[in-house]
């Protein structure tokens, strides 16, 4: 009984201290409250924490932070991505050549929005914005690489849909993406290359 009621005590500790003997009192139902309460408590604390994170770019500058901003971010440039490469394909364009302007106009969207909100930077913070370009284009030219190796394989010799094939080329681009804008372009410190 002495481990519950301890027990107890460590999950109540957010409650005021009064409050303990007549919830000990009142049994199983009030356990089952407290508990409720301290989970509704944990969520509601992530739940803000993610949302502070995600519309206040400048206040978190650790990586959970960065983190929710990059997947907003990359959803927003592969979903510009995809509509520049079916809209290429519809005026045209053979399929590789489309993949790469559509590969380019994104990674340009997505330096933009990186830059600023992901990372918070402005003009003068750490590198200027013409250095930091400078090594984004490098970034952009691995991306498209990558998505023309996949397409290649994929579309060209497999026979795949080329939309298929791009679609599933989304996750290996981002994870370059998101490792070389954190690592190369975006760095606080002095950059790998």
């Amino acid at each position: 009984m002495r481990r519950l009621e301890k027990a107890l005590e460590i999950l109540l500790r957010p409650f005021p201290s009064g409050s303990l003997p007549m919830l000990l009192e009142s049994g199983r139902q009030t356990v089952l409250m407290a508990k409720k309460r301290l989970f509704e408590r944990i969520i509601l604390r992530s739940v803000r924490s993610i949302l502070s994170d995600l519309f206040n770019p400048n206040k978190s500058d650790n990586i959970q932070g960065q983190a929710v901003r990059q997947v907003v971010s990359g959803a927003v440039s592969t979903l510009a991505d995809l509509i520049c490469f079916k809209l290429f394909l519809v005026l045209g364009l053979p399929v590789l050549l489309a993949a790469l302007c559509s590969v380019v106009l994104a990674g340009t969207i997505n330096f933009c929005i990186t830059r600023r909100y992901v990372f918070g930077q402005v003009e003068r913070q750490n590198k200027s914005l013409r250095i930091q370009f400078l090594f984004y284009i490098p970034t952009v030219l691995v991306s498209a690489g990558l998505t023309q190796l996949i397409l290649v394989v994929f579309n060209v010799w497999l026979g795949f849909g080329p939309m298929l094939v791009r679609i599933s080329a989304v996750p290996v681009v981002y994870v370059w993406t998101v490792l070389s804008g954190k690592y190369i372009v975006f760095t606080k410190k002095k950059p790998i290359l």
